[in-house]
């Protein structure tokens, strides 16, 4: 009960965070993705003790070629991930993901990627919730498909493997 009123103040905590900068992106006319993602980064690192409970892509990419005890979850829909597959990734859809956190283990960190920062940002917070190791992947899966055809990720990291 506590995790969830604790889980519920900082949601609204980052709506709160959250709506005035995308309001303040609209009339100075910035990308609303790259404020958004400002926003849920501040969001992440201002919960005390979080570490921010978000990395960057390369950090990912290099623990998941280092520890095989590490999950990606992309949470968008099925025909949106099946349009634009993240090699190696499992997916469920942020509005299965109550009734599927069985499908995850709780002694893996799971690595979280989304087309929207929020819908990965409230997937961190609802599996930590649940007692599981979620961290948000900044950028999403833009982001991570991006990574993968840069120089850097040929000469640091193989593609995705999913590890069950």
């Amino acid at each position: 009960m506590k995790k969830t009123w604790i889980t519920s103040v900082f949601l609204l905590a980052f709506f709160i965070t959250a709506l005035p900068v995308l309001a303040q992106a609209q009339h100075e006319k910035q990308p609303e993705s790259k404020t958004l993602h400002q926003a849920v980064d501040g969001f992440l690192k201002s919960v005390p003790g979080n570490n921010g409970f978000a990395v960057e892509v390369q950090q990912a990419k290099e623990s998941l070629k280092k520890n095989q005890d590490i999950i990606i979850l992309d949470v968008r829909e099925a025909a949106v991930f099946k349009e634009k597959p993240v090699a190696g990734a499992v997916n469920i859809p942020l509005n299965e993901l109550h009734d599927r956190f069985s499908e995850l283990a709780k002694n893996k960190n799971i690595y979280v990627i989304s087309d929207v920062d929020t819908n990965a940002a409230y997937t961190v917070f609802a599996l930590r919730t649940h007692d599981y190791d979620g961290w948000l992947v900044k950028g999403g899966v833009d982001a991570w498909l991006k990574y993968d055809n840069s120089a850097h990720a040929k000469a640091c990291c193989p593609p995705s493997a999913h590890h069950k």
